[in-house]
């Protein structure tokens, strides 16, 4: 892809905390624009947001382009610069030549709405914590919650694998609670998500969630395109056992914010804050 701006001769840029961060949530997440990293509290305004970019860039810190699945008029994309590599991957403690083969590359077109919806999530669920006041919020994108475990089955060891698309918790009241979070546009088919649900029954059941997350449970929240995918869905994950499945639609999501969305198991509804009905 064609960068949108051709870089300037570096003179001095000196990283600063909030650098380090829009820096590694651009790794994690891959693919950002301008707008999202506004929403997401790192600038108050739009000037201030392009000074501190276009110097991230000329120093090779930050890359911009334009995507052509986006469309002619459309706000660039940013994606972590190959000059970022060695400080994210120590930043992250995280193999150098990992973050260095992503730093500098364009995101997969069949997965660019995927991944800046993901973004947008993580926005409506911050705004909520922000708005409920929520003690130890905390959002936890998919290269951090992908997880790896061995367990015994019978005489033999077997390596599982759960790879949701990010994690999410909070406390109100006491109350610990914690979800993965599923983002689902229709590209996986019935039998593949019924594996996807078997797999964190599993997760559960083998107790290597509480011994990652130091949590005693877990609930999956899938946000979908339509209520009949919803439906579809739901039927597929069942309504038995842990972790509970609870399906809503983006459009619903949207609207009404993650505070006020109803989620369903298929079966019953659901407020995340305000019980069951």
């Amino acid at each position: 892809m064609a960068s949108c701006r051709e870089s300037q001769k570096p003179t001095r840029c000196e990283l600063r905390a909030r650098d380090l961060k829009i820096l590694a949530d651009l790794f994690l997440h891959r693919v950002m624009s301008r707008d999202q990293l506004i929403a997401l509290g790192y600038f108050g305004s739009v000037p201030r947001c392009n000074n501190r970019l276009r110097k991230l860039q000329d120093h090779g810190y930050v890359r911009r382009y334009c995507h052509l699945a986006r469309g002619s008029g459309s706000q660039a994309l940013l994606s972590l610069g190959r000059s970022a590599a060695a400080i994210i991957a120590n930043h992250l403690e995280l193999p150098e030549e990992d973050v260095r083969l992503q730093a500098g590359r364009d995101a997969p077109t069949m997965f660019l709405e995927h991944t800046l919806g993901l973004v947008d999530l993580r926005i409506l669920f911050g705004k909520a914590a922000l708005n409920l006041e929520l003690l130890a919020y905390d959002w936890l994108p998919e290269p951090l919650c992908r997880h790896e475990y061995s367990v015994r089955r019978g005489s033999a060891w077997i390596k599982c694998v759960v790879k949701p698309d990010a994690y999410v918790h909070w406390a109100t009241a006491g109350e610990t609670r914690a979800f993965m979070i599923e983002f689902d546009l229709g590209h996986v088919s019935q039998r593949a998500f019924q594996r996807k649900a078997q797999a964190y029954r599993r997760y559960h059941a083998d107790g290597a969630f509480t011994e990652a997350y130091a949590h005693e449970s877990f609930d999956v929240l899938t946000v979908t395109t339509s209520e009949r995918r919803l439906g579809n869905l739901s039927m597929v994950a069942g309504t038995g056992g842990r972790p509970q499945f609870l399906f809503t639609t983006l459009s619903d999501l949207r609207e009404k914010g993650a505070a006020g969305v109803i989620w369903t198991n298929g079966q019953r509804t659901v407020s995340l804050f305000g019980g069951a009905s």
